[in-house]
């Protein structure tokens, strides 16, 4: 390094700004991590037209193999599958090969589950990458496992403005040791919860995030709106954390009964939405830490 500062210092202006570049990227790397992630910057996936006919048995196979559906046939939505798939349906390509996964209505074949998700690949959409990454996290058939292929295809997914795949990034990094991991997680879950998701565990991962940076403000924040969104993950944990008084909360025994409640009317009916913000609807009886305003 020592002959290197000598050229340095008798080099011309211009190429000591060439230099100085040139050994920056050495120093720190190129990786991707580097680069702050924005949401705003995520590609819109570009999806392909359904032949009608395609998306009409699609649907018909789909009502059929529907946990909790009135007329489960595995075996008939495998067949309706197959023929939507032949016309190009890609969500039918995706049902199918898990159908060979699990060996539900056809006969377990991972090597045709794998055929089907490499043939998803010519969509390029987050969807067929997030299949292909969970094939290599798994290994199924003839795509082999590999931690590598699976990591590099989950971050290609991740490229998209699509939440699942951005919560199953999220939810990774936050399995991931370290402080950095969670860092680099925050933003990420934040953008799929953005978009209205609070499925598999994003409001869990993201809430847990904050505590470990000990931002409770953002932490009780999260709940909210992930309540407000009737994510019955938030509604639980806003319940206990005013019943018991966690985290640093103070009890508020009222409030974690009328939360309850709304707990209660949304097992009574999956499809009930809170008419109002919780806040408003169970409003706060005692006052809060952490400076928050209006409960």
């Amino acid at each position: 390094m020592v002959k290197e500062i000598d050229q340095l210092l008798t080099m011309p202006s211009t190429g000591k700004l060439f230099f100085i570049s040139v050994m920056l990227l050495l120093l720190h790397g190129c990786d991707s991590k580097s680069v702050a992630f924005d949401c705003s910057q995520l590609k819109q996936p570009v999806y392909p037209a359904l032949d009608p006919e395609g998306e009409r048995l699609f649907q018909q196979a789909r009502a059929m193999a529907k946990p909790g559906g009135e007329q489960i046939d595995f075996s008939q939505a495998a067949a309706l599958y197959a023929q939507a798939a032949d016309k190009g349906h890609w969500k039918a390509m995706n049902n199918l090969a898990r159908l060979y996964y699990s060996g539900q209505g056809v006969e377990e074949d991972e090597d045709k589950a794998a055929d089907l998700i490499l043939q998803m690949q010519q969509y390029d959409l987050p969807e067929s990458l997030y299949a292909l990454a969970n094939a290599y996290e798994k290994g199924i058939g003839h795509i082999k496992k590999s931690k590598r292929k699976m990591q590099e295809t989950l971050d290609k997914a991740a490229e998209f403005a699509n939440p699942r795949v951005l919560g199953a990034k999220g939810r990774g990094l936050m399995l991931t040791p370290g402080r950095e991991a969670t860092l680099e997680a925050i933003p990420i879950l934040e953008c799929a919860m953005s978009m209205g998701y609070t499925d598999d565990g994003i409001v869990g991962s993201l809430s847990n995030a904050y505590l470990f940076e000990g931002r409770h403000k953002d932490y009780y924040d999260v709940l909210i709106r992930g309540a407000n969104m009737t994510d019955i993950t938030s509604l639980s944990k806003l319940e206990t954390l005013f019943r018991r008084g966690l985290e640093g909360f103070p009890v508020d025994e009222k409030r974690g009964k009328c939360i309850d409640a709304e707990i209660v009317k949304y097992y009574a009916d999956k499809s009930y939405q809170l008419p109002d913000d919780i806040r408003t609807i169970c409003p706060a009886n005692v006052a809060l830490p952490y400076d928050i305003d209006g409960g």
